[in-house]
């Protein structure tokens, strides 16, 4: 391995955001593109601590819990993840690829290559927080088996130790949930549907769109692995002035309980920011179809950022002071007016409150004062219901025409896929046809080539044939010379003779024969 220092050594951006500094690494670990895997975030987290954390090892508890004997993968370091990880900082050294883990390890744990020190506190804060959920997660499985002592309870509070408190934090966990990139796809997909006029078709949608965005809230809530973090927020209340992390504690929830919250805590927030803005503490007084209503702009407040005096008065002694940090998320997040304004009819009517700063006035009003403002009230009404009316009319008409565009798209779509299924059908029938000539012409020729061979055959066993005629006769002409020849004969003049002659016709008829069959 050859091993060169770069002349500027390991840089590391670092970023201000909120007061807390983001380093390199922190960004590249949040990057969701980077990790779209849980395990495979977990997995660079163990391996990169056994890289810089001196005397790391996971030989001790709680991931030598039995509970974790599935992951040992998980909780060893990975030879790609190193690679990986000096591929990111841009460390100036080669032949890294073939060298083992531990020789990797040695390597990054040098002084020349330490990690700075912001980098550092991350790493050590998400590795003790994967610690603490790793021994929360033993904890709650040991009590379930445990054995439970017989007590004396009275059926109130047998109930009160098995529904876990939903506390503070859980709600600030559940505000995370409801902004989370996991859930971010169906909130953007249910707030269409109710910035939108419905028809009967279109409600089915909406509630379609309800129901998976609260479900993955719920899923997301539930999931111990997920840890969001907490931003410091002194100005805005008390109980939000230290940063923490939201880990997963006792309080379960499902799909009916989150869309429950949601509604109760976006009908509390929808009546705090009317009458903070009607208060003209906030923008003016800015009504709700401003595209900034809501937004808190330090350079517009008089008295600072005041907003948790406009908690709810009839539970401010509740500690309701989550609704300041789910103000202040949808603020962030850019979409405060789409969440409140563009409310269902059902939750929003039931948090129009008139502002308590718009009541105060010690002027009596006439009967005579209050008709003018009833009759506009009343001309109002007709106008937004025939709004209303012409803005169902256009979804509807919008919706038919998109429906008659999706049809005809889809018939041109099935009519070039028929033409296309009859050319390869022609194509493959004219491909089988050539196959079927080939074969024919191949089987013909073969055909032939025994029925020549088979003649041949039988042209040789017919030379054989006549040879062995050729030479029986030849055989009978010698014997026939040799009894003229003799001397003292004194059989009967013509037993043998005649019988020599009858074989040598027959020789001779045979050899016509077979010469005849051979031409």
């Amino acid at each position: 391995m050859t091993l060169r220092s770069n002349d500027n050594g390991p840089t590391n951006e670092e970023h201000d955001v909120g007061g807390d500094t983001i380093g390199e690494l922190q960004q590249y670990m949040e990057d969701n593109d980077s990790f779209q895997d849980p395990i495979a975030k977990t997995t660079m987290m163990i391996t990169l601590c056994f890289a810089y954390i001196p005397d790391f090892t996971t030989n001790v508890f709680p991931y030598k819990h039995r509970m974790f004997k599935n992951m040992k993968r998980v909780h060893k370091p990975s030879r790609s993840l190193l690679q990986k990880e000096i591929q990111r900082r841009e460390l100036m050294f080669t032949g890294y690829k073939g060298r083992p883990i531990q020789k990797l390890l040695k390597i990054l744990a040098g002084d020349q290559f330490k990690l700075p020190t912001v980098d550092m506190d991350y790493l050590q804060r998400i590795h003790l927080e994967y610690k603490a959920a790793c021994e929360n997660k033993i904890r709650k499985s040991e009590s379930k088996h445990h054995t439970v002592e017989t007590t004396t309870t009275t059926p109130a509070t047998s109930i009160a130790a098995a529904t876990p408190r939903n506390t503070t934090d859980d709600r600030l966990r559940l505000i995370e949930a409801f902004l989370s990139d996991q859930a971010k796809t169906k909130r953007l997909a249910m707030q269409a549907c109710f910035s939108r006029r419905h028809d009967s078709n279109l409600n089915n949608s909406a509630a379609m769109a309800e129901d998976d965005y609260f479900e993955t809230v719920s899923t997301v809530f539930n999931d111990e692995t997920w840890v969001p973090k907490l931003t410091s927020l002194p100005n805005l209340h008390p109980d939000l002035a230290d940063a923490r992390v939201l880990p997963l504690k006792q309080h379960r929830t499902n799909k009916a309980k989150v869309q429950e919250q949601y509604n109760i805590m976006t009908k509390h927030l929808h009546a705090m920011v009317v009458e903070w803005e009607q208060s003209g503490n906030g923008g003016q007084q800015r009504s709700d179809d401003a595209p900034d209503w809501g937004r808190f702009d330090s350079d517009l407040v008089v008295d600072g950022d005041d907003r948790k005096n406009f908690l709810p008065a009839s539970t401010r002694n509740n500690n309701m002071s989550y609704l300041l940090y789910f103000w202040h998320k949808l603020d962030e997040e850019g979409c405060l007016q789409q969440t409140l304004v563009k409310l269902p009819d059902r939750i929003k009517t039931a948090s129009d409150q008139t502002s308590l700063v718009g009541t105060l006035t010690t002027k009596r009003h006439k009967t005579s004062d209050r008709k003018p403002a009833a009759s506009i009230d009343s001309l109002a009404r007709t106008v937004n219901e025939r709004v209303g009316l012409a803005d169902c009319r256009t979804g509807q008409e919008e919706f038919h025409i998109e429906s008659e565009k999706n049809r005809r798209t889809g018939q041109e779509e099935s009519h070039i896929g028929l033409e296309d299924n009859r050319r390869r059908t022609g194509q493959e029938e004219r491909r089988i046809g050539l196959e079927e000539d080939r074969r024919a012409g191949q089987e013909e020729h073969h055909a032939r080539s025994i029925g020549l061979e088979e003649r041949r055959i039988g042209l040789e066993e017919l030379r054989l044939h006549n040879d062995m005629i050729k030479f029986q006769l030849e055989l009978a002409e010698k014997i026939l010379e040799l009894e003229r020849e003799m001397d003292g004969f004194d059989g009967p003049p013509n037993s043998l003779y005649e019988k020599l002659n009858k074989a040598k016709r027959k020789y001779e008829q045979l050899l016509d024969s077979s010469e005849g069959r051979m031409r």
